[in-house]
């Protein structure tokens, strides 16, 4: 692991100062197969799975577990995680119509906007940032709303920058983790139908995205917030009670 990223020390923290449920992971990928075949204790998917299965069993398992496009069922997501060229299916995907989307122009204008990884890869490999198995291109954090928001404040503290939520329905990987591997920006989506479905995820937790180096500058500021009290689980006040005094402690004034 990088000497300026350390998984142990990340997942300590991060449960420390959120109480996470699930353990963050990351998730790396790679030119080639044999580059992934080296990880330490490497799993490998029992039979076809959908690549939300394969986080799940990282975030949920606590396996490492590595894939190719062999082992993902479906071209959709093949396509949008990069383990596929996008192909001529993938931009008009009939199976989802009728069902999540009306008409043929509704399908192919979600394929075109949601997004891909930009670059073909040979394999992608999840696994616990505690597991410290390799350095990761990006970690996900699945956070109810209110961790959701202490910990993307912690973000935006410093150089603050807006953090859009995109929702694009189906696949809203493509909008979350997958963004982020293309781009380096942050991702904030809801789980979608098939991780709800196939692997698990929790209705009441968001998935965050970030990058190894924007998720130290998260905490960074968690820890800044929580010198002045600022601190999750965030105490209920009570909706019948003035607020005044409460701000005149926390800010200094109101």
């Amino acid at each position: 692991m990088s000497k300026t990223f350390e998984g142990k020390k990340v997942t300590a923290e991060l449960i420390d100062l959120l109480r996470l449920r699930a353990m963050p992971i990351g998730i790396k990928m790679f030119k080639t197969k044999e580059e992934m075949d080296q990880i330490e204790k490497l799993r490998r998917p029992s039979g076809k799975a959908y690549v939300c299965q394969i986080l799940a069993q990282a975030f949920q398992n606590g396996f490492t577990i590595g894939c190719t496009a062999e082992d993902i069922s479906g071209e959709n997501c093949r396509c949008i995680v990069g383990l596929q060229e996008p192909s001529e299916y993938f931009r008009t995907m009939p199976m989802l119509k009728g069902g999540w989307f009306e008409t043929e122009d509704d399908i192919i204008y979600h394929q075109a906007l949601i997004g891909t990884a930009g670059t073909i890869y040979q394999g992608m490999a999840a696994s616990p940032l505690r597991s410290e198995r390799f350095v990761p291109d990006v970690c996900l954090i699945a956070a109810t709303p209110g961790q959701s928001f202490m910990l993307l404040s912690g973000l935006t503290r410093s150089g603050f920058e807006p953090i859009d939520l995109a929702f694009v329905g189906e696949s809203s990987c493509s909008r979350g983790w997958v963004k982020t591997i293309r781009t380096g920006e942050p991702g904030f989506v809801p789980p979608c139908y098939s991780e709800l479905r196939f692997s698990n995820f929790s209705e009441n937790e968001m998935l965050i995205s970030l990058t190894p180096d924007d998720l130290l500058k998260a905490i960074e500021g968690l820890k800044a917030f929580y010198k002045i009290g600022l601190r999750y689980p965030v105490p209920g006040f009570g909706i019948t009670t003035d607020p005044s005094e409460m701000f005149k402690k926390q800010y200094g004034s109101y």
